[in-house]
């Protein structure tokens, strides 16, 4: 039996995480959701199938801002204080497969420097502008570093959450197609139909977050790739998965494969 909604680890587990999952209390929908996990074209999914933005707004904005809007206030907070102890909510959770998820984590980290001053310091090198660093030498910072410190587009995607709710759909956005997987719960749900597709076709935001891929790249794993450059060209997954880097990403997001084995 899970907790009830008073207890004080349900609200330290959904709102003092650094994603809190998004809730629509008329349609009893949650969705547990992670960085890098599909996650604007999820919230994008969300929003439309809830009517929580009109048309304009879901193919004009960045996702990830309105999800902010919305759910990261005080408002949040108590949405989600009063849905907790509820049994007729329904929870979607979306995940990727860890090792390409960990290669969508580097292409971020390339892109946006979020790691560069951390990786540095943890290499013992000074940081120059513009230079970067290997797949390999990013999993060893995410290693040794507190999870507790680590931006969340780097940590485990395994929520708090998911052990005191019950989940009712977990989409494997690696395995299925995320569009189909999505718009199959309108129905199921009674939601919304969103056109999914053309509606994420339509977000000029989303497309050009999603990588090009147009090479493969033996040993990328260890080539430290220059910060800047990569919204375009990219190499593809197998450039950077082989017994090493695997072993690594297995070794820092242990939890999701013991969480998510079974939909991997």
């Amino acid at each position: 039996m899970h907790p009830s909604a008073s207890d004080g680890r349900l609200l330290d587990a959904f709102v003092r995480h650094a994603c809190p999952p998004m809730i629509d209390e008329p349609h009893r929908l949650g969705l547990i959701w992670a960085p890098k996990s599909a996650s604007a074209i999820t919230a994008l999914w969300f929003f439309a199938a809830t009517r929580r933005i009109d048309a304009a707004r879901a193919t004009d904005s960045w996702p990830h801002d309105e999800r902010i809007r919305q759910f990261q206030d005080d408002g949040g907070f108590h949405a989600h204080a009063r849905v907790l102890g509820r049994s007729d909510f329904r929870w979607v959770r979306v995940i990727r497969d860890p090792y390409r998820r960990a290669v969508s984590m580097y292409r971020h980290a390339l892109n946006y420097g979020n790691l560069d001053q951390r990786i540095g310091a943890f290499l013992g090198r000074p940081h120059q502008p513009g230079n970067g660093f290997s797949f390999m030498e990013m999993l060893g910072y995410i290693a040794d570093e507190d999870p507790q410190r680590l931006d969340p587009h780097f940590a485990p995607q395994w929520h708090p959450a998911e052990g005191l709710v019950t989940v009712d759909r977990v989409i494997n956005a690696d395995r299925e197609d995320i569009v189909e997987a999505l718009t199959a719960l309108e129905e199921t749900y009674g939601l919304a139909r969103t056109d999914l597709g053309s509606l994420a076709a339509r977000n000029s935001q989303l497309v050009d977050h999603v990588a090009k891929i147009d090479r493969h790249i033996p040993d990328a794993h260890v080539r430290a790739f220059p910060r800047t450059g990569h919204l375009g060209g990219w190499p593809d997954f197998a450039s950077f998965i082989n017994p090493d880097s695997a072993a690594m990403v297995e070794r820092i997001h242990r939890i999701d494969f013991d969480a998510y084995g079974a939909y991997l």
